[in-house]
């Protein structure tokens, strides 16, 4: 039943194909980072983003600095950031995860990949600096973090499936992004993370890049290692984590999706 749609929606240029294999009404492609930033792609993927963003009909991009690189397609194209499956986080299983009993507190919490851009050298830092936080991560490393990992007050922990991540969130102190702000990648960047620690009412300590300041979100923005020791520090000590959840429930999907049916209607391309 799926021959013909209301809407293709494109979140990896991946599924190019479809554009000519499917019939539909409206099709949309949503951008959420600069493919040139990877060292990983090739010219062949920008190729094929290139071919897409001239099909769709719409563009959807997630961070302020993205629109530049739509390359002469932005009247085609609004910005949609990212969000939070607020309710996900809201009403999951609170119960501290086994793995997480051992690791003493206070407890500093990073979920996500750990790759190319992350801070690795930032970390180390600010880990040494702190001996008295322990630092958890979440996620499969790609990248070598002995450096990291050798250090007493450092937990990686490995991939967990996304049902149990609230669990090891809500049983944490502070959220903490620490992504290298001189790689290319991070500058367009619109931290899913960011709120979804703060659906768990955790404070968050980041390194600063630009669209960080855009969303003027309550977290503690830190420029250098030794800022962002005394910001976590100040982090871990609030007990009242209202501002932060009710700024995760006021950048819901939901919220998202209204922006985009909101967009989609004014045209008339297609009901939602």
């Amino acid at each position: 039943g799926f021959g013909e749609v209301d809407v293709l929606w494109f979140d990896s240029i991946i599924q190019y194909f479809w554009i000519n294999a499917i019939k539909h009404k409206l099709s949309i492609l949503r951008v959420s980072d600069v493919m040139d930033a990877f060292r990983k792609n090739t010219r062949n993927v920008k190729k094929v983003e290139e071919r897409l963003k001239e099909h769709a009909d719409y563009i959807i991009y997630t961070a302020d600095s993205l629109r530049s690189y739509l390359n002469g397609f932005e009247s085609k194209a609004f910005h949609v950031p990212n969000g939070v499956d607020i309710d996900h986080f809201l009403n999951a299983n609170k119960e501290m995860p086994d793995d997480l009993r051992k690791v003493p507190g206070p407890i500093a919490i990073y979920v996500g990949a750990i790759d190319e851009w992350f801070g690795l050298d930032f970390m180390s830092e600010v880990a040494k600096d702190l001996p008295g936080i322990s630092f958890v991560f979440i996620g499969e490393p790609r990248i070598d973090v002995s450096k990291l990992s050798s250090l007493k007050n450092v937990y990686f922990l490995g991939r967990k499936p996304y049902s149990t991540v609230p669990a090891y969130l809500y049983n944490s102190n502070a959220g903490i992004i620490v992504f290298d702000v001189k790689h290319p990648v991070v500058k367009s960047v619109n931290p899913i993370k960011l709120y979804e620690y703060m659906a768990c009412g955790l404070p968050v300590v980041a390194t600063r890049w630009k669209e960080l300041d855009n969303i003027d979100s309550p977290a503690y923005l830190a420029d250098g290692s030794r800022d962002f020791s005394v910001k976590l520090e100040q982090a871990i000590k609030i007990k009242n984590p209202g501002r932060f959840i009710d700024f995760a429930k006021k950048n819901s999907w939901m919220d998202r999706f209204e922006i985009l049916r909101e967009k989609v209607l004014s045209k008339k391309l297609v009901e939602i």
